[in-house]
């Protein structure tokens, strides 16, 4: 079983362990019911109003679904040390999280095991803007994404990059919602040719503002179909997207545009 080695790999855990507890109709036929009590390390997640235990957030892909026991809880709290801190038994916190624990587990049919209290403990995030905010960003970023694509069409009207099909597939790309969305959330929201923050420069108002960038030469998208954010996008501001695409029958790459704004400020 793979470790997990990021943030983004314990965000996707936790997606997919939140949408496991509310998908699952018959647990009664399911092992991670059955064995519940003898989960001892449980981690936390106000916002997601959920607890899941080690092994299903510090092992990539072990779901509730298919979960048969194998694993090991000690491996992946080693791991999780690196994200999210102990709750000191004893303190009013940590009876507090307990509370929450017996009933968020209640409301599922299930028991916590004495073993929380003892080897085992509850877990919270050391750095909550890291993993949380990934988290909750989904739906409020997905929404910001369709509203600037909505402005793009009000107020754009240049020329096709290479011809109507590529521009065509160019403007799906990086106009499909979720695909921006994608793109954004693992690239982030600063330029990756001259690191211009929108938001550090005109404030809230360009809080998470960004322009979504296609790697691949139009030549090649006629055939494209599958379209992967981390690889295959970038994240650029306004003035290094136009000038990749300045001359619309040689756009420039990404490395000749930083030696071009590397060799400006190498005076």
């Amino acid at each position: 079983m793979d470790l997990v080695r990021s943030v983004l790999d314990i965000v996707e855990n936790v997606n997919h362990f939140k949408n496991d507890i509310q998908s699952v109709r018959n647990k009664k036929s399911l092992f991670y019911f059955r064995v519940y009590k003898y989960f001892g390390d449980w981690y936390y997640f106000p916002n997601e109003e959920i607890f899941i235990p080690s092994k299903f957030l510090g092992y990539k892909n072990n779901r509730i679904t298919n979960y048969a026991g194998s694993g090991h809880g000690g491996i992946t709290k080693k791991i999780l040390f690196n994200y999210f801190e102990e709750v000191p038994k004893g303190t009013s916190r940590f009876n507090e999280l307990l509370e929450q624990l017996i009933t968020f587990s209640e409301k599922l049919g299930c028991h916590v095991g004495q073993k929380v209290s003892g080897k085992g403990g509850i877990y919270l995030e050391k750095h909550p803007y890291l993993i949380t905010n990934q988290l909750s960003i989904n739906d409020r970023l997905l929404k910001i994404c369709e509203n600037d694509i909505a402005s793009y069409k009000e107020e754009e009207n240049y020329s096709s990059f290479e011809g109507a099909v590529s521009q065509q597939l160019v403007n799906k790309y990086e106009r499909d919602p979720k695909l921006r969305a994608a793109a954004i959330k693992y690239h982030g929201v600063i330029c990756k040719v001259c690191n211009f923050d929108f938001q550090k420069y005109y404030g809230n108002h360009g809080k998470d503002y960004i322009e979504v960038h296609h790697l691949k030469p139009l030549h090649q998208l006629n055939g494209q179909k599958k379209i992967d954010p981390k690889i295959d996008m970038t994240v650029l501001c306004a003035n290094c997207h136009r000038m990749i695409h300045r001359d619309t029958q040689n756009s420039l790459s990404l490395t000749e545009l930083e030696a071009m704004v590397l060799h400006k400020h190498s005076y």
